[in-house]
């Protein structure tokens, strides 16, 4: 069974997207601090194991994104 993002489109439709997969948690830990880094991203991205195909996702995790986090995943990544 693959993992897949649901979503509802602009006119209701139920869209499937493969979600990206990382090998490992370092790799899915630089892309998850590369996206909080982001100045329009509003909710922070945190790096999950999937259930499914046991690798490693990322996701908002529904809490918001406040400056100082932003900073600090600034200074961690090197996609400046």
């Amino acid at each position: 069974m693959e993992c897949d993002k649901i979503f509802e489109n602009e006119k209701g439709e139920l869209i499937t997207t493969p979600k990206r997969k990382f090998s490992t948690i370092d790799e899915a830990t630089i892309v998850a601090e590369y996206e909080n880094s982001k100045f329009d991203r509003t909710y922070k991205v945190v790096t999950y194991k999937c259930k499914i195909c046991y690798k490693y996702h990322i996701g908002r995790d529904g809490n918001k994104i406040n400056d100082k986090e932003r900073d600090n995943s600034s200074k961690k990544n090197k996609f400046k």
